[in-house]
């Protein structure tokens, strides 16, 4: 109810009851994906709206399908103003993942668009054997492919040379 005060006293008007308004989901963007390596990447989200409450948990969820959920891989962060960045993790190199931002409150859950990215490949990983059977004119070397660095291996062999690091294109 009003009131109003003056030398006299106080005076009040009828009072009137009324509900607050109820929590609504939040709303939030998803931060493009950046960094991406064979492994990593880092996205985030901002939130336009918290809904009226507060925000309990947010973060990011991926996933090699369309539209990933908080059940997926996700990362949990904090809110820095209204944005947070993740880093995504444990990821298989040259794959196609989907990501979306995500902000819980008392609501529930909702999820931002959703970003697609492909992880990128690295060089195979290789070993070199030990040289054996060496001679005046001839040697045998080996190696070893340890990792096809998420690509397959389309040749293999030794490079050799009378300096130190050959390359391919010297000699194989």
């Amino acid at each position: 109810r009003a009131y109003a005060t003056n030398g006299v006293g106080t005076g009040y008007g009828d009072p009137v009851s009324f509900r607050t308004s109820p929590v609504a989901l939040a709303e939030i963007t998803t931060a493009i994906v950046t960094d991406i390596t064979s492994t990593t990447a880092k996205s985030g989200g901002t939130l336009v709206s918290n809904g009226g409450g507060e925000i309990t948990a947010c973060g990011v969820c991926w996933g090699v399908n369309h539209e990933p959920k908080i059940t997926d891989n996700k990362t949990t962060d904090v809110l820095s103003g209204n944005s947070y960045t993740s880093t995504l993790t444990n990821l298989e190199s040259f794959r196609t993942y989907y990501v979306r931002a995500y902000a819980s409150n008392s609501a529930g859950t909702v999820y931002g668009e959703e970003r697609e990215f492909k992880t990128s490949t690295v060089p195979p990983t290789v070993i070199t054997g030990e040289i054996t059977n060496r001679s005046y004119r001839s040697a045998t070397a080996s190696g070893e492919v340890t990792s096809d660095g998420g690509n397959p291996v389309t040749d293999r062999g030794v490079c050799f040379a009378t300096h130190l690091n050959p390359k391919f294109s010297e000699n194989n």
